[in-house]
């Protein structure tokens, strides 16, 4: 029995849960989302903080950045002293890059599982027929994991270049149109994942941007 097969109750649970509450319906649906994005955003930086000790990922992310500095120097004067410099620091740098990526893989594999169950679960439940039904795309079936309707958009952004294929017409008015589960959950989790990082102080975007600099 495969582990999802052993949470298969509760995702029953939490699917009828929120069908029988109205949730899965617009306009709740489209509020239901910020929440849960607030949730999983919260609940995610929160173990970031716990997991990682941030002062020495805010130390070891200017040690990075230094050392790309001094190299693009280098480069650029072909000073062969400071170029020295940098190649001996070559190894430390590397293997302090490599501890950095490794310590924050942590937080993000112990919230993986949670995460996938999560997301599978909402998933399904918002492809209820209620939902499905808002979607005025003929060619859309009940077996679709797509189709359902979350937040409708005042406005056609079926014509929109580039992701206009992420939407589809409204069925109670084809002059507008609806997001589908991805769409909105992909948007709202942006904007909330952002506010908490910088609210929370977890400089992770520095922790990425210098291992890529030493990836150059």
């Amino acid at each position: 029995m495969g582990f999802m097969s052993i949470l298969d109750p509760l995702t029953i649970a939490i699917e009828e849960f929120l069908i029988s509450t109205g949730a899965t319906l617009p306009p709740y649906s489209t509020i239901f989302f910020i929440f849960v994005s607030i949730f999983i955003s919260l609940l995610s930086n929160v173990l970031y903080r716990l997991v990682l000790d941030l002062d020495q990922v805010n130390r070891d992310n200017a040690m990075l950045r230094e050392h790309q500095t001094k190299k693009k120097l280098a480069m650029s004067t072909q000073d062969p002293k400071l170029w020295i410099r940098v190649k001996r620091d070559d190894k430390r740098i590397t293997e302090l890059q490599q501890k950095s990526t490794m310590r924050g893989m942590l937080p993000m594999l112990l919230t993986y599982g949670p995460f996938i169950f999560i997301f599978t679960t909402l998933r399904e439940t918002f492809q209820h027929s209620l939902n499905l039904a808002l979607n005025g795309n003929a060619a859309c079936v009940e077996n679709s994991t797509s189709c359902g309707g979350v937040a409708v958009l005042p406005f056609n952004a079926i014509d929109a270049p580039l992701i206009g294929s992420w939407f589809s017409p409204y069925f109670h008015d084809p002059t507008i149109s609806i997001a589908g589960f991805g769409f909105w959950y992909f948007l709202t989790a942006i904007v909330t994942s952002n506010f908490f990082l910088k609210v929370l102080g977890v400089n992770l975007r520095g922790m990425q941007s210098g291992n890529q600099q030493q990836m150059i």
